[in-house]
């Protein structure tokens, strides 16, 4: 699926003329095909954006630049404590943002992209906007595991045991999506 926003007024609104971001979810071999082909976007970089297991980067290409991040997935109750990264790949163009996305998900949520100027905002901020969705995201880990915590001092089931177990594996996970991130950050100081 495509989607095409323009930024209007200080606003990102959808369009379909002239669009300043294009967001793709969950792109078919063939929409894929096309972004590779029209915008020269690296083929590798592209597949990466949908798979949760590839290491955040950024590669200064040409015309363009192309980072894969991590974000935090939004939590479910269905998640049993496991809290789940996925990739995401922000290719900018001097006048345009391509974003891939493996889940539909409301990118521009939050106050961060009530009022915008241009891309190179708009690539910030999703940028700044996965870091505190890691830093609620690390509150919440730790409320859980104080409950847990007080539960397993209270009682000898083992099920506490495994929903605390649970956790610090989500742990992990967000301990080395933040790390990746970091290095993005950092090379593109350097």
């Amino acid at each position: 699926m495509i989607r095409k926003y323009s930024i209007i007024n200080h606003s990102i609104v959808e369009t379909e003329e002239n669009p300043k971001v294009i967001i793709l979810i969950s792109p078919t071999q063939e929409e894929r095909d096309k972004i590779i082909n029209e915008f020269g976007v690296d083929s590798h970089n592209l597949n990466s954006a949908l798979d949760p297991e590839e290491p955040s980067r950024i590669e200064f290409e040409e015309n363009h630049i192309e980072i894969i991040f991590k974000r935090p997935k939004n939590y479910s109750s269905t998640d049993y404590y496991l809290f789940k990264v996925q990739s995401i790949g922000l290719f900018l163009f001097k006048y345009f943002l391509i974003i891939v996305l493996s889940d539909d998900i409301n990118i521009f949520a939050g106050k961060y992209f009530t009022s915008v100027i241009g891309v190179k905002e708009v690539f910030l901020k999703i940028l700044y906007n996965s870091i505190y969705h890691f830093m609620e995201h690390c509150k919440v880990i730790n409320m859980i595991a104080d409950e847990i915590e007080t539960k397993i001092s209270q009682s000898m089931d083992n099920k506490y045991l495994i929903h605390m177990f649970t956790l610090e594996k989500s742990l992990v996970y967000y301990a080395s999506a933040i790390t990746s991130n970091s290095l993005i950050i950092l090379g593109s100081i350097a």
